[in-house]
């Protein structure tokens, strides 16, 4: 049995949207049962009730005051009561018809791990600054070398058993990255989508928050608390920085500008003891 968590703090204004793409996301045949649960976490609207009008569609609705994204997961891994592949998605994330049933048939092949769709991003009336973040962004090795996280990953038991109880950290989605080399993980045809800010502001405080949630991962790597990464990027990265300067120079400054400007907000974060604060991003809901 496949087995959807979907941790959700203070997401009913999008909720709805992400259950009812991930139904029409089951594809014309089902080959295997799935249950969904909604992990609502420390919520202060109606996320609980909105994800409940979808119980009659088998979406199951588990509640704790805990607003943090890891204890919603360790709860969706009681939920799922060993079910498998597991799939975690973001509240806010979309998922395109058939994806689930590509997910499960990439981790039916032997040696695969992970898996996750094809990452897309609505950039519609964004500013230009943002469409340029996305553009250089979904051309990186990060994306490009099989991507795992933004907002959607499946596992398989093997998978899952590569890690015991989720770590306390900010970034779960780089975790579940550097866990898998590249033999282990694949990304398959189909796609989900996430929006992206639609403000510059919103989108440093976004990455501001990352690149601490990153930080944090090197640091508990390097002092053995996490296992070391088994990511690898394949080199040729300063040969298409090079290509890409004189191709696309407003790419490049535009990179060099938003790095400056999220590290800055990151230093403010951690200033002011900012730094697990979740900022969600309100220009997206």
């Amino acid at each position: 049995m496949t087995s959807i968590i979907i941790p959700a703090c203070d997401e009913a204004r999008v909720i709805g949207h992400c259950l009812r793409a991930l139904l029409n996301a089951q594809g014309p045949a089902v080959a295997r049962p799935r249950t969904i649960h909604v992990i609502a976490n420390g919520c202060t609207d109606d996320t609980a009730g909105r994800a409940r009008e979808f119980s009659r569609a088998g979406v199951q609705v588990h509640e704790t005051s805990t607003a943090s994204k890891i204890a919603a997961l360790r709860l969706g891994d009681e939920a799922a009561a060993g079910a498998f592949p597991r799939i975690s998605v973001d509240a806010d994330v979309l998922l395109a018809p058939g994806a689930l049933t590509a997910l499960e048939t990439a981790l039916d092949q032997p040696g695969t791990l992970a898996a996750a769709p094809r990452l897309r991003v609505a950039l519609d009336g964004r500013p230009l600054p943002v469409r340029w973040f996305y553009r250089d962004f979904l051309t990186s090795a990060w994306v490009r070398e099989g991507l795992l996280g933004s907002g959607c990953y499946a596992l398989s038991a093997g998978g899952r058993a590569r890690f015991g109880d989720w770590p306390e950290v900010m970034n779960d989605d780089g975790f579940i990255h550097h866990l898998f080399g590249p033999g282990e993980r694949v990304t398959v045809s189909s796609w989900f989508q996430i929006q992206a800010p639609r403000t510059v502001p919103a989108l440093v405080a976004a990455k501001a928050r990352v690149a601490i949630g990153n930080a944090e991962l090197a640091r508990l790597r390097a002092d053995g608390t996490l296992p070391p990464s088994r990511h690898e990027v394949r080199p040729g990265g300063l040969r298409r920085d090079a290509r890409r300067c004189l191709t696309e120079p407003h790419i490049m400054l535009n990179r060099f500008v938003l790095r400056r400007r999220i590290a800055a907000a990151a230093r403010r974060r951690l200033r002011h003891g900012e730094e697990r604060l979740w900022a969600q991003d309100p220009t997206t809901r």
